[in-house]
């Protein structure tokens, strides 16, 4: 039992409106444990081969005929305090008790808690190895051991065994992945762009982005190559649905994949099964087509937000000279807007070279202020350049977030927060003003060398 419980329990011992309050409920508790109690101390004391056995069987009996979770958790608490009965008998009580399905793990978690008498860390590391419980109440459980150094390893171990769960998950999800892809794969020239493009998409959705790994990747760029060589070769079609398809993979991972490669080898298969047409694939002109729905997409971006969002990529960066010129007269005819100068040289820029991220980062801070109502714009863009060229400013407001004192102020009521900040300014200003030594004498080992030089302060 925790202490402060302890302290709650005995403050209350002598409460009447407490001791009028002993229910039914505690009787009826009372006589099961002394029941249970009777047969085990009987049997014990008669020399009987399996007496914590059997009364284990009765434990679970009654609780098969009562398995309200109140009552079992009193039960078990109870049968922990009392000092003729063996902690054996709770250890395996408690273990089979985890396996039942209709006894929540957690009802055994607080029993034990509950109790005023604690068991020994053997029994809660058998109850953990030996029981059925989930990691989250072991966890819980392994808090009531009193050896630091063992329950440190009990952690450690429910810990890795908590990975290795949640690994095996994953890769579960993965391989229901692949099974999917794969049946999209079987059924390719059935299957229309947008349906790829859809169901892939939702595929990766339901795995997240941070499980992806190169496996599922190969396959999916595999899937979408055979999808636009299949659309290649259709006399009907000719060119694939590269906006249908990019919902599955972005532009900007078409190039950086080198799909344009991928979709050659799968398009030479299908000449190579079905037979050849003249000038039907043109690695260069496809890469243009990626390139010209790239453009058509970061100029829809840009009339929504005035931001240019090219896609981060190596691959973009090493294009050939004449594809970087596509690519910036697509987006400059694209977009409704004549561009300035220095908007294209900022398209050029991002396609050589630059931190993404941090443009990203740069685009979010200029859209936000884009937003900011105009009463308030100019305001706004006063203290933050006063912040920005001010390192001591900048430093301060940085202490004041990582100690949460910005937010503590943040969701303060205004007048509160006015309070409380002209409180702490009149504790500023009222700081006595202190002396720094602007001259020092030297020193040459332990002795002043000639005459101390005078200490003359400045008041800061």
């Amino acid at each position: 039992m925790k202490i402060t419980d302890r302290i709650k329990k005995f403050m209350n011992r002598n409460n009447p409106e407490l001791i009028a309050g002993k229910t039914k409920l505690d009787k009826k508790i009372n006589e099961k444990a002394n029941e249970i109690e009777k047969l085990y101390v009987t049997k014990k004391e008669n020399g009987e081969e399996n007496p914590i056995n059997d009364t284990v069987e009765k434990i679970m009996q009654i609780v098969q005929n009562n398995p309200d979770p109140l009552e079992v958790r009193k039960l078990l608490t109870e049968l922990i305090e009392r000092e003729n009965i063996s902690d054996q008998v709770v250890e395996r009580a408690a273990i089979e008790l985890s396996k039942k399905e209709d006894i929540l793990n957690h009802i055994i978690v607080e029993a034990i808690d509950e109790a005023e008498t604690s068991i020994p860390d053997s029994s809660i590391k058998n109850i953990i190895n030996k029981g059925e419980m989930n990691i989250r109440d072991n966890l819980e459980l392994i808090q009531q051991m009193h050896d630091q150094e063992k329950q440190k390893q009990a952690e450690q171990e429910q810990l890795e065994l908590q990975r290795q769960e949640q690994q095996k998950k994953l890769e579960q999800k993965r391989k229901e992945a692949k099974t999917k892809i794969e049946i999209l794969k079987s059924n390719i020239k059935e299957i229309q762009d947008g349906e790829i493009g859809d169901k892939i998409s939702a595929i990766q959705e339901q795995l997240g982005p941070e499980n992806m790994n190169n496996e599922i990747n190969e396959l999916i760029q595999n899937i979408i190559a055979q999808r636009m060589a299949e659309d290649i070769y259709n006399d009907a079609r000719k060119n694939p649905s590269i906006y249908k398809l990019s919902k599955a993979m972005s532009t900007g991972e078409m190039i950086e994949r080198d799909l344009a490669t991928t979709v050659q080898e799968k398009y030479k298969e299908i000449e190579e099964k079905r037979g050849y047409k003249e000038g039907r694939f043109n690695k260069r002109e496809f890469k243009m087509l990626i390139l010209n729905e790239m453009a058509r997409q970061i100029s829809i971006e840009y009339e929504k937000t005035g931001l240019f969002d090219i896609p981060e990529s190596k691959q973009l960066s090493q294009l050939k000279k004449e594809e970087k010129k596509y690519l910036v007269e697509t987006i400059q005819n694209l977009v409704n807007t004549k561009l300035k100068k220095e908007d294209i040289l900022e398209i050029s820029r991002q396609i050589n070279e630059g931190n993404k991220e941090l443009q990203k980062k740069e685009n979010q801070i200029i859209n936000l202020i884009r937003q900011i109502p105009i009463e308030d714009k100019s305001r706004i863009i006063d203290v933050l350049n006063k912040m920005i060229v001010d390192k001591n400013s900048l430093d301060t407001v940085k202490m004041l977030y990582n100690e949460g004192v910005l937010n503590k102020l943040a969701i303060m009521p205004t007048e509160k927060r006015k309070e409380t900040i002209n409180i702490v300014n009149k504790a500023v200003g009222k700081r006595n003003k202190y002396k720094v030594a602007t001259k020092t004498p030297k020193t040459n080992g332990a002795k002043f060398s000639g005459n101390p030089t005078s200490i003359e302060y400045e008041e800061r």
